[in-house]
């Protein structure tokens, strides 16, 4: 399905790729959109260990975000030198088919869901009172499956690299907030 995309990959090429049966196929899913829901579950918990595999240890909390996208920025090309199976899916049969539509939102809105504590440090680290977690994780997705589109366009994967790297770029652009000054207390004099 990555490959071919869903309409074109019909249960026979599945079972011929498998090695088993229509059968033994029908036996262990009704449909194949019951299959293509299970697919992405896998494919979305492989890319979610690629990217939670980063390691981000040595780098101060408010920091880590962009330290996330620059090894992101490095790794893109062969986290989706495949495709994503998520985004392909969603733009071919979210209108075709509700329960993959469903599923592609659940697991879009999971990914964001994982990122947003590693982003919150740093958004509380700049002066920008717009700016939000779940908004900067959305941002981030659709960062990364427009770069895939392209790359896809362009036959070059290192525009997946690209895109990202330019996103952290633009972030690093953004104002660090003020450290809060202690609040002077007055000191009371004697007592007249």
């Amino acid at each position: 399905m990555l490959a071919k995309g869903y309409s074109a990959t019909g249960v026979d090429d599945i079972c011929k790729d498998a090695g088993v049966s229509k059968g033994s196929f029908y036996h262990q899913f009704a449909s194949k959109e019951e299959l293509a829901i299970a697919a992405l579950g896998h494919f979305y918990a492989d890319g979610l260990a690629h990217l939670q595999a980063i390691d981000l240890s040595r780098v101060a909390p408010a920091q880590r975000w962009l330290a996330f996208l620059d090894a992101v920025a490095n790794q893109g090309h062969e986290f989706w030198k495949d495709g994503c199976l998520i985004g392909s899916l969603a733009t071919e049969m979210a209108l075709a088919s509700k329960p993959l539509q469903r599923e592609v939102a659940r697991l879009f809105a999971e990914t964001a869901q994982a990122l947003e504590p590693l982003i919150e440090p740093f958004v509380a680290s700049v002066d920008s009172a717009s700016l939000n977690a779940p908004a900067l994780a959305e941002h981030f997705l659709a960062v990364v499956e427009g770069a895939i589109v392209l790359s896809r366009a362009h036959d070059d994967p290192m525009k997946i690299n690209l895109a990202v790297a330019r996103f952290a770029e633009q972030l690093r652009w953004l104002p660090l907030s003020k450290p809060s000054k202690p609040r002077k207390t007055k000191k009371k004099g004697p007592k007249r």
